[in-house]
């Protein structure tokens, strides 16, 4: 009976805090040892942009944070069409104000793997927080971008 009761009043003190404090999505990113070099909590969206390392033309791309592991890129934007940019396939293309723009194609990544360009000038905005990739590492290293859960702030899973 008191293993009930003691299984009883953990259940009830976590059901409390969750509605005290509930989970929320993250956005971490990685360095190459997969140790945080940067974190976000409450994101429900993103954008990477960087300028495009043939065209010289700016990128950008959007993404929303859907649970643990899982990243949907909804939309990209360009300012030039030409080497390694999409002007066709899944989706919707269309030209809008001087853009080039692909939405609706709802491509699901558990993660992003980039590398920090020399001459790219890669911008991470979340929210109110804009922040270059060289200043999370040196040029030529790799990053992951990946969507967490937050429990009560502190645990990242």
């Amino acid at each position: 009976m008191t293993g009930i009761v003691v299984a009883v009043a953990v259940f009830v003190t976590a059901a409390a805090a969750f509605l005290i404090a509930p989970p929320a999505l993250g956005v971490e990113v990685l360095n190459e040892a997969n140790d945080p070099v940067a974190r976000f909590e409450g994101v429900r969206s993103f954008q990477l942009a960087h300028t495009h390392s043939v065209m010289k033309t700016p990128v950008e791309d959007y993404y929303v944070v859907q649970g643990r592991d899982s990243l949907v890129q909804t939309k990209t934007r360009y300012r030039s069409l030409g080497a390694g940019l999409p002007s066709g396939g899944v989706g919707e293309f269309r030209s809008e104000a001087g853009w080039f723009v692909r939405e609706n194609f709802n491509g699901e990544l558990p993660h992003i793997r980039i590398r920090v360009g020399r001459v790219s000038d890669q911008v991470l905005t979340i929210g109110k927080h804009r922040v270059p990739l060289r200043e999370l590492d040196q040029a030529g290293k790799a990053l992951t971008i990946r969507a967490r859960i937050v429990l009560f702030s502190v645990l990242w899973i």
